[in-house]
């Protein structure tokens, strides 16, 4: 990866443009020169070092703009990058889509992970408690908690968004996982 900006701006804006890789790689594919702005202002704050504040309408391609000047300054550097979003459904998109997208057209091998908050989380001990009866439940929480038991006991993850079917919220907030 170069270190040098102008070359590795190069590199990066000929992604985004008609031709580049993400025009071989997506169908789909529309020259967005807003794309390519908030892409430029993503990567000047890596190459200055500060922050950057970015809004951008619906449509603007944001996701791809500020992963891709991130994954370059990640790999040039050797620094792992932080993405937080709102929503795991943007957290899944990312994971899912996009980053298999950019090990494709960049050719790059890298790590990407998915790390959600606490309350997207089973937790084991909760459950336990809960499964020796120190609370009563109602019929409906009782008909989930051992749906819940018998999927914990085939799957090795504890994350809600896991399971093949739907935890009552008030199920939920007993067994999900807490910082205590």
């Amino acid at each position: 990866m170069p270190q040098n900006f102008r070359e590795m701006w190069g590199q990066i804006a000929r992604i985004f443009m008609p031709g580049g890789e993400l025009s071989s790689a997506l169908s789909s594919f529309e020259d967005r020169p807003g794309q390519r702005d908030m892409a430029q202002t993503v990567f000047q704050a890596f190459a200055q070092q500060c922050i950057a504040v970015i809004e951008a309408g619906t449509g603007t391609g944001k996701t791809l703009a500020y992963l891709i000047p991130s994954l370059f300054f990640s790999l040039a550097y050797d620094e792992p990058i932080v993405i937080s979003t709102r929503t795991i459904n943007l957290q899944e998109q990312l994971i899912f889509k996009d980053i298999p997208l950019l090990k494709d057209i960049t050719g790059q091998n890298f790590l990407a992970v998915l790390v959600k908050g606490w309350n997207n989380y089973l937790c084991l001990r909760r459950l336990n408690a809960l499964r020796q009866g120190s609370e009563l439940l109602m019929f409906e929480e009782m008909q989930f908690l051992n749906r819940l038991i018998d999927w914990v006991e085939r799957h090795d993850s504890g994350s809600k968004s896991d399971f093949n079917f739907e935890v009552t919220l008030s199920l939920w907030d007993k067994i999900m996982a807490d910082p205590s």
